[in-house]
C-alpha cells in the first residue's frame, strides 16, 4: 500500500467512532446525559494521536477486561504498540496499574507455560 494511501485512509472502524461521538454530542438534548467524566473522556479521546485512538477503539471493540502488552498486536495500526499503550495510559484511557486486579485475574493472564513455572518455583503440586 502506497504510503500516501495510508496517511488518508481512515479505517471504518474508527470513523464509525468519531461519526458516533460527533452525532452524539452535537445534539443538545443529549449533553445532559453525559457528565463531567464522561467529557472528560471525550476530551482525552480527541486529544490523543490518531494512531492511539485507532489502538484505542481496537481495544475497545475486545472482550477483555485486562490484556497483556505483549500480546496487542495491531500491525495495520502501528508496529510498536507500547507507545500508543503508553500515551493511552497517561491519557487515562486505559488502565495499566495491577494494584487492583485480583489473583485469578492475573494468573489467568499466564501462559500455560508461565503458570507451571510459577507452581514449580512455588512447589504446587498439580
Amino acid at each position: 500500500e502506497p504510503e500516501s494511501t495510508k496517511q488518508t485512509y481512515t479505517p471504518y472502524y474508527i470513523a464509525n467512532f468519531r461519526h458516533i461521538l460527533h452525532c452524539v454530542l452535537n445534539v443538545d438534548d443529549n449533553k445532559i446525559l453525559f457528565n463531567e467524566e464522561d467529557m472528560n473522556f471525550v476530551n482525552a479521546f480527541n486529544s490523543i494521536s490518531d494512531t492511539s485512538q485507532k489502538l484505542y477503539v481496537r481495544l475497545f471493540q475486545r472482550k477483555y477486561k485486562w490484556l497483556r502488552c505483549d500480546k496487542i498486536n495491531y500491525p495495520d495500526i502501528t508496529t510498536n504498540a507500547f507507545l500508543c499503550l503508553e500515551e493511552l495510559s497517561k491519557a487515562c484511557l486505559v488502565d495499566s496499574s495491577i494494584s487492583d486486579m485480583d489473583l485469578e485475574t492475573a494468573l489467568n493472564l499466564l501462559s500455560l507455560p508461565e503458570a507451571k513455572c510459577l507452581a514449580k518455583h512455588y512447589n504446587f503440586n498439580s
